[in-house]
């Protein structure tokens, strides 16, 4: 494991875990976003057994995490595609994988449980429009590897936008409204959203504080 990311744990203790690549580590997380590779992988820890085994593999970038209220399906963010998807743990479609929301406005990070039912989704950068420089340069792979040549990947995020996005989802994956800081000077991207009901509290991998909006 190289880029252990995030977790959910079930009632029983089972831990799922994303393991966001099993080339590069988190410090290099431009590298992998730039390579565009699918080498993470999803697991489960048994604390019963002691064991851990793999759930899902070939994932491109999985990051964020979340079991459903009755445990039976888990939600797990692929950064790379801009999407979320939906694996199944029970039922007659156990083990089965299908979309839960395409083409997001950003790159996902975390995923979190909403007061309303459904799901906050953090985003690290958004796909800001008219121009998008990630989209731009996700199909013009010999325009990113001359920019590496004279950019170091590592400065890339300084020519990204700096724009704070959090969109709640509903139950079934619909959009229900998103909460934005177009300046990004108090959020510029955020990985974690804790719904109390009254209030969201948001963390940021690029800020050393927690941030707060009031909700009532």
């Amino acid at each position: 494991m190289q880029f252990v990311n995030d977790l959910d744990v079930t009632s029983d203790g089972v831990v799922y875990f994303t393991d966001s690549s099993s080339r590069w580590q988190r410090r290099d997380n431009v590298y992998l976003i730039s390579e565009g590779s699918s080498n993470g992988r999803i697991f489960k820890y048994d604390p019963i057994t002691d064991r851990t085994e793999v759930v899902l593999e070939d994932l491109a970038f999985p990051n964020g995490v979340q079991l459903s209220p009755d445990e039976d399906f888990l939600l797990f963010s692929e950064m790379t595609y801009a999407r979320i998807n939906l694996l199944f743990l029970k039922g007659t479609m156990k083990g089965q994988v299908v979309s839960f929301i395409e083409n997001l406005p950003g790159l996902p990070d975390n995923i979190r449980a909403s007061s309303s039912g459904g799901y906050w989704v953090g985003f690290a950068k958004v796909r800001k429009q008219p121009f998008s420089l990630y989209d731009f340069l996700s199909n013009r792979p010999f325009i990113k590897s001359y920019l590496s040549k004279i950019i170091p990947l590592e400065l890339l995020p300084r020519y990204l936008p700096k724009y704070g996005l959090i969109v709640e989802l509903d139950r079934l994956g619909n959009i229900k409204q998103s909460l934005h800081d177009p300046s990004g000077e108090v959020v510029p991207a955020c990985s974690e959203i804790l719904d109390t009901g009254d209030s969201l509290y948001l963390g940021s991998y690029d800020k050393n504080y927690i941030a707060k909006i009031d909700l009532k």
